[in-house]
């Protein structure tokens, strides 16, 4: 008796172990490539909506693309705060699947980490961001977060009670900004809260309190500071609208004033979207939403009442960009302008494959100027290849790390029928940032096919 059962408890043992391995692998949720734009933002004011979308724009308001997030199950949560890493690899919100803090890669993947975070706020390395996380089951922890690893790396903040809060981008060099708030005594002074936006120098251990309030949540509303990338100003949000400070406190004024609390039969309560403004690469803009109502107790849940602006901070200039999206997300690094994405577009649709010579010097070409799509391209056979490819690459870049390539030479080492090998030499600087690492003669095997007319790489062995 006990060996009929055996194939039924193995059976079972096996399907729970496939079941396991099926869960962790990566699944694709969009049959569209994320483009290549400055801005990402959300379409949807609802966790639960089924319109389960997300919006990309460029700066100039050109490149309209909204990309369809599919085949997730139902239980998936997106915030209205989704986010690019600054190279553009992936987009990444508060959304939560099974507990996960997600990310979606430009090859359409999901990405899962194991931390529950309610926000978070890229840096310029792109595998790097500040966020809030759960640190010893409390949400009270301002940390440095590894996307690579999906580890901690280190924990700036973590104050029982505060309740901290970060805006689109809380470093800048040494200076983390945040916002705690607290209630002094709930039984006394019920509703009373006190909120402050403080910088802290995270070297030093210095804090300096930007601003202030206390008062019913309503009067004493402060949140979602940001500090500019070049550290000269920290945009934030009050119950009056958007907010600009100095890092030491001065020069507190009004930038954009928005009518955020509505009142009601309940009492005041704040607008359900405060803007989340998102500074530019260059630190001279703004990007964020607002209602487009006349009264905010109008504008509630509907996307469709809010649009999105750019602000220039010196000259006040205000452009609308786009109606019917909220929350968005200026890249820390530049994407180009439209012109060299076209002409990268233009580069991979005339890619000349029909010599072997061609699809090298491409291949190198994509390599030096980091064009990921370029690379898949190169090294593509079909989808599958190319995503292999385009991760190789993104992985590559992924660090920081620069090559320059130049002075390319090759020999062809063996032809045997549609397959070819050959030896390629050339000199490599390696960089990151301003400092060359590097310099050195090098060279790579490349095995290269011939299918269906056309040359592709589809091995690169240093």
């Amino acid at each position: 008796m006990q060996s009929k059962r055996l194939p039924l408890y193995l059976g079972v043992l096996l399907l729970g172990l496939l079941v396991l391995v099926g869960c962790n692998l990566p699944r694709r949720v969009t049959n569209q490539p994320l483009p290549d734009r400055d801005i990402v933002f959300q379409t949807t004011l609802s966790r639960r909506a089924r319109d389960k979308r997300i919006g990309f724009i460029d700066a100039d308001g050109s490149g309209l693309t909204f990309v369809a997030i599919t085949h997730v199950h139902t239980s998936i949560h997106m915030s209205p705060r989704p986010f690019w890493t600054s190279d553009g690899q992936m987009v990444f919100f508060s959304g939560r699947l099974g507990g996960a803090f997600l990310g979606i890669r430009r090859d359409g993947l999901l990405r899962k980490y194991p931390q529950w975070m309610a926000l978070a706020a890229p840096l310029e390395q792109p595998n790097l961001t500040i966020l809030l996380a759960a640190i010893d089951d409390v949400l009270d922890g301002i940390a440095l977060f590894d996307l690579d690893t999906g580890q901690i790396i280190h924990t700036y903040v973590v104050e029982e009670g505060d309740h901290p809060s970060i805006g689109t981008s809380a470093l800048s060099g040494s200076m983390l900004v945040y916002r705690r708030g607290w209630r002094p005594d709930p039984v006394a002074t019920p509703g009373l809260t006190v909120m402050e936006i403080v910088l802290l120098d995270i070297d030093t251990g210095e804090e300096v309190v930007l601003a202030r309030r206390e008062g019913q949540d309503s009067e004493s509303y402060l949140d979602r500071p940001a500090i500019s990338p070049d550290g000269q100003w920290v945009v934030y949000t009050a119950a009056e609208g958007l907010r600009l400070v100095r890092p030491d406190g001065s020069d507190d004024h009004l930038l954009v004033p928005m009518d955020l609390v509505r009142e009601d039969a309940v009492g005041k309560r704040l607008d359900v979207a405060p803007p989340d403004a998102s500074w530019s690469p260059d630190s001279h803009w703004l990007v964020y939403h607002r209602c487009m109502l006349p009264s905010p107790k109008f504008c509630y849940d509907s996307v469709q009442d809010h649009a999105i602006f750019k602000l220039n901070i010196e000259t006040r200039e205000e452009t609308l960009l786009v109606e019917g999206g909220v929350s968005p997300y200026w890249r820390l690094a530049p994407s180009g302008t439209a012109e060299e994405r076209a002409e990268a577009t233009l580069a991979v649709e005339a890619l000349d494959r029909s010599t072997p010579d061609t699809v090298i010097l491409a291949l190198y070409e994509a390599i030096n100027s980091q064009d990921v799509a370029l690379f898949g391209e190169v090294c593509a056979v079909d989808s599958e290849a190319q995503s292999v490819a385009e991760q190789s690459m993104s992985t590559a870049i992924e660090t920081g790390i620069r090559y320059e390539i130049r002075d390319i030479e090759w020999d062809v080492v063996s032809h045997d029928g549609d397959m070819l090998r050959v030896d390629t030499r050339y000199r490599e600087t390696i960089t990151m940032g301003e400092n060359v690492l590097q310099e050195m003669d090098s060279g790579d095997w490349l095995t290269l096919i011939h299918k269906n007319g056309a040359w592709y790489v589809v091995c690169l062995q240093p």
